[in-house]
């Protein structure tokens, strides 16, 4: 399967998902992380110098600022209770929607899709 079909089908799932599910939040980790796009949240430094991370992937799929990540950069949206529209800032007639149970999984799944037009295949 390719990156960008590996992208929409898990958007589909996410769209799908009746509620939040942390091994959807995982799969979008992992599947981020293929990409090369995954960031982990710095918390510091420890004793020694080495880089903290937050253990496990985020809240993808429950928290709104976790689902907002994942809006590309040069990409604008709206939210409009479970329904998210997210679009090209310059050329408008780019857009990826979805329509979900929660905010926050209507906006995964949006901008998985909008992702998958990034990545090769």
């Amino acid at each position: 399967m390719t990156p960008k079909q590996s992208l929409l089908d898990l958007a589909d799932r996410v769209e799908k998902a009746e509620g939040p599910d942390r091994e959807l939040d995982a799969e979008i980790a992992r599947t981020l992380d293929l990409l090369g796009t995954y960031r982990a949240d710095f918390l510091g430094w420890d004793d020694v110098g080495h880089a903290i991370y937050r253990a496990g992937p985020h809240h993808y799929t429950s928290s709104i600022d976790a689902a907002l990540s994942l809006v590309p950069a040069n990409m604008d949206y709206v939210i409009r209770r479970r329904f998210v529209h997210v679009f090209n800032m310059v050329d408008e007639r780019v857009d990826y929607e979805a329509y979900a149970p929660t905010p926050a999984l209507a906006l995964c799944a949006a901008s998985l899709r909008a992702l998958s037009e990034g990545v090769g295949g």
